[in-house]
């Protein structure tokens, strides 16, 4: 009897250790679900952009806004960064590279791209806003980032 009774607290440390295990399993999966939802389509989202030819996409993007209410000087900064923002960002969030830091700045970009969408009254606002509720998800996840680059080289160091 007092053999188990001195085995209980070992027991109760190795299931907690189990199952702070399979937390962090399931949430390093729901992070990479998140960094791979968002990170793929601005990956090739950005992609697409430079394929089309940067010249073009700033013309595409001149004509959405000439008519809106915004001035030019509030919206063509952010219409050169669109492409790179994009490439980097998704190719960031695909890799797992400075993953917190990379969703917050994603964040970011998809609140900044979601008013403009809104401004000139374009129904991809709502589009924008499924990518901001994944990128999220994934930084509230974030502390199980375990298939990342970020994982690899803090097991390197």
């Amino acid at each position: 009897m007092a053999a188990t009774a001195e085995r209980i607290p070992y027991i109760r440390e190795v299931t907690k250790t189990v199952a702070d295990t399979d937390r962090e399993m399931r949430l390093s999966l729901v992070t990479l679900l998140g960094r791979l939802g968002v990170g793929v389509p601005l990956l090739f989202f950005g992609v697409g952009k430079f394929i089309m030819g940067y010249p073009n996409f700033l013309g595409y993007i001149t004509g959405m806004f000439k008519d809106s209410w915004l001035p030019s000087f509030a919206w063509l900064p952010f219409a050169y960064v669109i492409p790179v923002a994009e490439v980097g960002l998704g190719a960031a969030l695909i890799l797992g590279l400075f993953t917190r830091w990379t969703l917050f700045l994603t964040g970011l970009y998809l609140v900044g791209l979601t008013f403009g969408l809104v401004v000139v009254m374009k129904p991809e606002a709502a589009q924008t806003l499924i990518y901001l509720i994944l990128a999220t998800g994934a930084l509230w996840t974030s502390e199980g980032n375990r298939f990342s680059l970020d994982a690899l080289l803090k097991s390197k160091s």
